[in-house]
């Protein structure tokens, strides 16, 4: 197997596809989806609160500039995942499902590395109410100062599982969609890509409860290990609380993995 190049315009793709998610919806999809995961609220009253406090802010709550500066996570998702998955098929590691759950871990794992600062500091700035649209910097210096730097890293073994195991079941959707349609995934036209991406999506489900446990972690107020903030869960809540979220979050894997894998693969081909 010959290696022409390293796809190195995925480096400039993936922010830019992850840019076009957010803006597109996905960062209000993110939003409710974590104030229903940390209020258990229902989604009209989480919207009108939304609406109530913030107006059209709350349609980019947190984006600017910790939601904006995770642009990077479209790295290890496309480059990462990309690399990987050309390592395994060059050793002639496993079947393409396989290659592609592995790969797709290993981007999700260096993904949570890279985003677990700025969604600490993202969730802080969507969950605090004491100094409501307070989402510069002003959070990173009250929360450093109260707590010091290793706050900034609060959830980051959830968040890298999560993550993780987040898009090895999205890319072995993918895989799977890839054998039904008798296709590889670059052979696929637009609307095969963004309809693969979708049911990579759905699968993403099965992580809610890590997504649950990390936004309980990283809300606003909270410095406590990920084990404490798991264990009071289960207390006061009970283990049906760790699914909190679940069509918020589906709907918005969804909506990312079609841009990501469908746009994204869409216009990474055309360098090709």
């Amino acid at each position: 197997m010959d290696r022409h190049r390293i796809p190195k315009e995925k480096l400039v793709i993936g922010p830019a596809m992850v840019l076009l998610e957010m803006s597109l919806f996905g960062n209000y999809f993110e939003t409710i989806k974590i104030h229903k995961q940390t209020t258990n609220k229902s989604y009209p009253q989480i919207i009108n609160n939304l609406w109530n406090n913030y107006r059209f802010k709350s349609f980019h709550l947190g984006f600017y500039p910790w939601g904006m500066s995770q642009c990077i996570k479209g790295v290890p998702v496309l480059f990462v995942q990309s690399e990987s998955e050309y390592l395994l098929k060059k050793y002639n590691i496993g079947n393409n499902k396989k290659r592609l759950a592995i790969s797709g871990l290993l981007g999700g794992m260096s993904q949570g590395l890279m985003l677990t600062p700025t969604q600490r500091l993202k969730t802080i700035a969507i969950t605090q109410t004491r100094y409501p649209g307070m989402n510069t910097y002003h959070l990173l210096r009250n929360y450093v100062n109260t707590y010091g730097y290793k706050t900034l890293f609060n959830g980051l073994t959830p968040m890298m599982v999560r993550r993780g195991s987040d898009w090895s079941v999205r890319f072995y959707g993918i895989g799977l969609m890839s054998n039904y349609l008798g296709k590889e995934i670059n052979q696929m036209s637009l609307q095969e890509r963004l309809l693969t991406g979708c049911f990579g999506g759905l699968l993403s489900g099965f992580t809610v409860p890590l997504d649950v446990l990390i936004s309980k972690t990283q809300q606003a107020n909270i410095n406590s290990s990920s084990y404490q903030v798991l264990l009071e869960q289960i207390k006061n809540h009970g283990y049906h609380s760790f699914m909190r979220g679940y069509t918020m979050k589906v709907l918005h894997a969804c909506h990312h993995t079609a841009i990501m894998i469908g746009i994204g693969g869409y216009i990474s081909n055309k360098f090709q």
